[in-house]
C-alpha cells in the first residue's frame, strides 16, 4: 500500500474518532449523568427553572426542548399549571427563515407544539395582549410565567417599553413559577453586562429582571484554547465587579432555585467563575451540585 494512502486511512480513522468520541462523551453525559430536580417546591418564595438552551443539536436532528422536558414537567408538577403565560420579545428571526423579521405567533406555535401540547397545557402568548395594562395584569395573575430565547438586548427592551419588568418581579417574589431559556435566562441575571446577543436595540439601562444574586452565563463552552475561553472573557467583568459570582452552565445544563436553596441539574455540568484575594478563580461543579452557597 502506498504512503499515500497509508495517510489518507489514518486521517479517516483520526477524524471518525474525533466525531464519534463528541458523541459517545456527549451520549454518556446526555443519558447517564442527567440529573433530576430534587428541591421540592415551595409556595409564596421565588420558584425558577432557568435552562441554557432550548434546542438540541446533537445525536441527530435538531430537536427543541427534548433534553429537559422531564426537569419541566417536574418543576411544574406541583403547581398543577394549566396555563402558561408565554413571553416571546426574545425573538428575533426565531422559527422563520435565517434573515426574516420576528414572528412572535410561529415562535409561540413552535413552544406550543414541541412541548406543552404534550402535556396538555394551554399558551397565552402575552404580544397576543393589548394594552399594557392588561399585560401587567396577565403577569401578575398568571400560573406560571415563560421566557424564551432570542436577543436578550431586545427582550429587555421590549419588556421596557412595555412596562413589564416590574410586574414580572412582583410576581416571580410571591411565587408564580418561572421558566427562563436561553436569553429568558440572562435577563434574570442582576444585569445583562454578561450577556453575548448583539446590541440590536438600545436598552434604557443595563440592569436584568434581578431574580438572582449572581449571575448565569448560558451557552458555555470550556475549551483549552486562551484566545477562544470565554471563562477569561467573564473575568473582564469580575475585574470591575470583583464582588459578583459567575455560574458558566453548558448546553443541557439548567438551574433550579426555590426560595434561598438552588441545584444544577440536567447534564454538562458547570462552572464557578470568581475572583478572591485578587486572583480569578474557576471551579468545576457536577450535575446535581448544591448552588445554595449562591443565593
Amino acid at each position: 500500500m502506498e504512503i499515500k494512502n497509508i495517510i489518507i486511512i489514518l486521517l479517516v480513522i483520526i477524524i471518525l474518532y474525533c466525531i464519534l468520541n463528541e458523541k459517545i462523551t456527549y451520549a454518556i453525559s446526555r443519558y447517564l449523568n442527567y440529573k433530576i430536580i430534587q428541591i421540592p417546591a415551595k409556595p409564596n418564595v421565588r420558584n425558577l427553572l432557568l435552562i441554557s438552551n432550548s434546542r438540541e443539536y446533537k445525536l441527530g436532528a435538531e430537536r427543541y426542548f427534548n433534553h429537559c422536558k422531564s426537569n419541566i414537567k417536574k418543576f411544574l408538577k406541583p403547581f398543577n399549571i394549566k396555563e402558561v403565560l408565554f413571553i416571546p420579545y426574545a425573538g428575533a428571526g426565531t422559527a422563520s427563515p435565517l434573515g426574516s423579521p420576528p414572528n412572535y405567533d410561529n415562535y409561540t406555535t413552535m413552544v406550543k407544539k414541541d412541548f406543552f401540547d404534550s402535556v396538555n397545557i394551554h399558551i397565552k402568548p402575552i404580544h397576543q395582549i393589548k394594552n399594557t395594562h392588561d399585560k401587567q395584569t396577565a403577569i401578575l395573575n398568571a400560573q406560571c410565567i415563560f421566557i424564551g430565547g432570542g436577543n436578550a438586548l431586545k427582550l429587555m427592551y421590549t419588556l421596557e417599553e412595555n412596562e413589564l419588568v416590574e410586574s414580572i418581579r412582583k410576581a416571580v417574589a410571591r411565587g408564580v413559577p418561572f421558566i427562563g431559556v436561553s436569553s429568558g435566562v440572562v435577563v434574570a441575571n442582576p444585569s445583562l453586562q454578561t450577556s453575548r446577543s448583539l446590541p440590536i436595540f438600545k436598552v434604557k439601562s443595563d440592569k436584568g429582571l434581578d431574580l438572582i444574586p449572581f449571575y448565569i452565563n448560558v451557552h458555555y463552552k470550556i475549551t483549552k484554547n486562551p484566545k477562544h475561553d470565554l471563562g477569561v472573557r467573564l473575568n473582564q467583568f469580575l475585574l470591575v465587579e470583583p464582588q459578583r459570582k459567575i455560574l458558566a452552565i453548558p448546553e443541557g445544563a439548567m438551574v433550579h432555585i426555590v426560595g434561598n436553596t438552588g441545584e444544577l441539574v440536567g447534564f454538562g455540568g458547570g462552572e464557578l467563575l470568581e475572583r478572591r484575594a485578587g486572583r480569578f478563580l474557576r471551579k468545576k461543579l457536577k450535575s446535581g451540585a448544591n448552588i445554595s452557597f449562591l443565593l
